[in-house]
């Protein structure tokens, strides 16, 4: 297991990077709970407090799975349409596969979106059996099954709800994408249906906590106000996308920039180049070739050395990155 950023890095499964986000811990341990306090000591009376906890970390560590399942299908298909998948994160809210590129034709964005709910639905299937299998043989198992097979239908349908950018969602703007050619467009027809879901599933949850299920419904309302935050975000990107198609770099560039030799100070650099050009980041040339690039923050970071030191890399000599800004 690795340390990366806000994440855990766990290993690979079929060339694909699994990442542990630090918001699972959280939910892993508050579905644990619920289960050993609660769930099953309610359904299945009679145990000891250790086999309670036992199954119930037990049960979180297998729900995850399926989760991960999930998004392996998708990774799967991805993979085989010619589309990379980079990683999968599981997080508080479930998991997430980030693919280093949209597909380009309306079907293959169908195949990858519906293949995760039906994993689930196949999942709760098998669980299913085994629970009616177990019945009145392996309490244990019999009480884990019960619970995955309930929660993977309850994923596998919510999932499907065409809200975007849950898969239901991403099926329903491949639809519409297929239908009118327009992926934009399809984008923010789902966009809006994923808002409209999401305010749903906000006055449900507040519907909730007045009737006194307060634990579900500020559950419910939560999710419901991230799915509405992720669907704007996804219709703003489609916004930004187009305004931005086909035009170059070269369009928006700058050309004046003032040049920095390798050699200069960094004194230098700052009084006469960045505070009177009013950049705040000038390219370092070495013989007439951009070796680096040099920012205001590295003024206040090492006002001693040379900009020759601190440029090779476009850093501070030490591999991080200078920060761009002037504060």
């Amino acid at each position: 297991m690795m340390m990366g950023g806000s994440t855990l890095r766990l290993g690979k499964v079929f060339g694909v990077e699994i990442r542990l986000d630090y918001s699972w811990f959280f939910i892993f341990f508050l579905i644990t709970w619920s289960l050993a306090g609660h769930y099953f000591p309610t359904a299945h009376a009679g145990w000891s407090t250790g086999a309670y906890w036992a199954v119930g970390a037990l049960t979180s560590v297998l729900f995850f799975g399926s989760v991960l399942a999930h998004e392996l299908a998708h990774s799967t298909v991805a993979g085989a349409l010619g589309i990379r998948v980079r990683d999968i994160t599981l997080y508080i809210f479930g998991g997430a596969a980030s693919m280093e590129r949209e597909p380009k034709r309306a079907r293959d964005d169908f195949m990858i979106a519906v293949v995760g709910p039906l994993t689930s639905l196949v999942l709760a299937a098998v669980f299913a059996v085994t629970w009616w299998l177990s019945t009145d043989r392996i309490d244990t198992l019999h009480a884990m099954t019960g619970w995955l097979a309930w929660i993977n239908l309850a994923l596998g349908v919510f999932n499907l709800l065409p809200g975007f950018p849950l898969d239901g969602g991403r099926a329903f703007r491949a639809a519409i994408w297929g239908a009118t050619g327009d992926r934009q467009r399809a984008t923010v027809i789902a966009g809006a249906s994923g808002q409209l879901v999401a305010t749903v599933l906000i006055f449900w949850g507040i519907w909730q906590i007045f009737t006194g299920n307060w634990a579900s419904g500020i559950w419910i309302a939560f999710i419901g106000w991230f799915l509405r935050g992720a669907a704007i975000d996804s219709v703003q990107a489609q916004a930004l996308e187009k305004l931005l198609a086909g035009h170059t770099v070269r369009e928006v560039m700058m050309t004046d920039c003032p040049q920095v030799a390798r050699t200069m100070t960094l004194d230098v650099v700052v009084d006469q180049l960045l505070l009177t050009s009013g950049h705040h980041c000038l390219p370092v040339v070495d013989d007439g070739h951009v070796v680096g690039v040099i920012t205001a923050a590295a003024h206040h970071r090492n006002p001693a050395q040379a900009v020759g030191r601190n440029a090779r890399r476009g850093g501070d000599g030490s591999g991080r990155r200078y920060a761009a800004g002037w504060s």
